[in-house]
């Protein structure tokens, strides 16, 4: 039994490729929706602390994606404590630039 090999001719090999190529846009949909989820929930924080305690501030981080809470100086508006704080959001942020290396020089 010959066999030929002929390039795009595998349909198992191209079904894999459409597969994948679904699996990353539906990752990243899903990815999008739970962003908007957790900025409608974050919003929510907002509107409820605001009466209460305007000194307390919800966002998330552009970059990391990470939830992140300042408590600020009524009178000044100087951030007095933020979780989680600059540094540890520069170390995510380089620790995933590393990852981001490392998987690329595996490859």
């Amino acid at each position: 039994m010959a066999s030929s090999s002929v390039a795009g001719s595998n349909p198992s090999a191209t079904a894999g490729t459409e597969a994948a190529g679904k699996n990353k846009s539906n990752d990243q949909q899903s990815q999008e929706a739970f962003r908007q989820k957790l900025q409608e929930s974050v919003d929510e924080l907002n509107d409820f602390i605001q009466p209460h305690n305007t000194s307390l501030r919800f966002s998330i981080d552009d970059e990391s994606g990470s939830v992140v809470v300042k408590v600020t100086d009524k009178e000044t508006q100087e951030v007095i404590k933020q979780i989680p704080s600059e540094e540890a959001l520069e170390l995510a942020k380089a620790l995933d630039k590393l990852k981001g290396l490392l998987i690329q020089q595996q490859a």
